[in-house]
């Protein structure tokens, strides 16, 4: 089984209060956060903030993919890792980080993950590329989808330190993947596995569009 840093525990008991307190999280939904069992939390990407953000409303163990670049400096490598983060070549993601990801979740712990695959560079939500559903499907795993708002405004791009804002963090409910299972093509043929996960992706991000229109958040 993938084991998440212990560390992780005190980033969350020390860090985190102060990060809430700093940014005036707001949470919004987190009774869809389930208690136990694997899960995959897909959320929007608009600021560097937005990964221990997220990460900090999940009381349990959690996993990041971020990408390989950032942990090229040991000091923030060392700290990526210590708060779960999982090296990734963006344009080849490779089947041994896939695997770590599925062991990861059939370990009964969760994923935190960006599906637009980079930060938005206007603030609109981007394409959800298909690897999210692949994860799903292959670890049998809900996917709860997320939207954040405030940290682009809380920490821009560009910007070397965030400054007090106001965040709102809104979970909504899980998306199970027995409802991508043996899909239909319009012409009545089976969907292939591509196609099942590219669903799942686009039903995902749907979800977390909804979420930003209940905010009142363009997207």
């Amino acid at each position: 089984m993938a084991r998440i840093p212990v560390a992780q525990g005190w980033w969350k008991r020390l860090g985190c209060p102060l990060l809430r307190l700093y940014l005036g999280v707001r949470v919004v939904g987190r009774r869809n956060l389930p208690d136990r069992g694997g899960v995959i939390v897909a959320a929007n990407h608009v600021s560097n903030l937005d990964p221990p953000v997220v990460g900090c409303q999940i009381r349990r163990p959690h996993a990041t993919p971020a990408k390989r670049e950032l942990f090229r400096n040991p000091v923030a490598g060392a700290i990526l890792r210590q708060w779960g983060g999982l090296p990734v070549d963006r344009r080849r993601p490779g089947a041994e980080v896939i695997e770590r990801m599925v062991a990861v979740l059939r370990g009964g712990d969760a994923i935190v993950i960006f599906p637009e695959g980079t930060r938005s560079r206007d603030g609109r939500l981007g394409r959800f590329q298909r690897g999210i559903g692949l994860l799903a499907l292959a670890a049998r795993v809900p996917v709860v989808p997320c939207f954040v708002a405030g940290t682009r405004r809380a920490m821009p791009p560009g910007a070397a330190l965030p400054r007090p804002g106001r965040v709102t963090v809104c979970f909504g409910t899980p998306l199970w993947p027995d409802e991508f299972t043996g899909l239909v093509r319009a012409d009545g043929r089976p969907a292939s596995e591509r196609e099942a996960q590219q669903a799942y992706a686009d039903a995902v991000r749907r979800s977390v569009v909804r979420l930003a229109r209940a905010l009142g958040e363009p997207c």
